[in-house]
């Protein structure tokens, strides 16, 4: 009879231990609808990106990455300047609206997965898909700057990107 009391002891540890033991989910089964908007996002900024000529906070963009704008401007604009760089080592390619405003673009749909992590980190799962669907959607601000070449879904990106990255687990 004590023999039938340890195997019953051994088995309800076991399965008490396999029940404590976190649970590896299927990654694909979270971030492919998150990639997949990203998708969608990305598509979605690209729809008529060309349709409009600069506006003039690109046009500065354009001057300062061609070494036309004036030097005092760009010396009092000392916020961007890994921006800049960076622009000028996209156009090395091309220099069209289109190629300018692509660099914002591509950024601009990978907030979408940054932001979707960033609410699920605050606030739960539930509101990372909220604040993905908003992000991708709704939010027609985001949209249109995440469109234009200038600093602005760089920026979003990269202080995101730091956040999460520097986060305390």
């Amino acid at each position: 009879m004590t023999v039938c009391f340890e195997e019953n002891l051994r088995v309800n540890e076991v399965e008490t231990r396999a029940a404590a033991a976190p649970r590896k989910g299927n990654k694909w089964s979270e971030w492919f609808p998150v990639l997949l908007l990203v998708g969608v996002g990305l598509c979605l900024r690209l729809f008529k990106i060309g349709d409009h000529g600069f506006f003039i906070d690109e046009v500065y963009t354009a001057l300062v990455v061609n070494g036309k704008a004036d030097p005092e401007l760009i010396a009092f604009d000392s916020i961007r300047p890994l921006y800049f760089e960076l622009m000028k080592f996209w156009t090395l390619a091309r220099q069209d609206e289109v190629w300018m405003r692509l660099f914002s673009t591509i950024f601009g749909a990978a907030n979408i997965a940054l932001v979707y992590q960033l609410g699920k980190m605050v606030a739960g799962k539930k509101s990372g898909i909220y604040c993905r669907n908003y992000f991708s959607f709704v939010s027609n601000g985001n949209s249109l700057q995440s469109t234009s070449a200038n600093v602005h879904a760089w920026f979003v990106f990269c202080f995101a990107w730091i956040y999460l990255s520097h986060r305390r687990p």
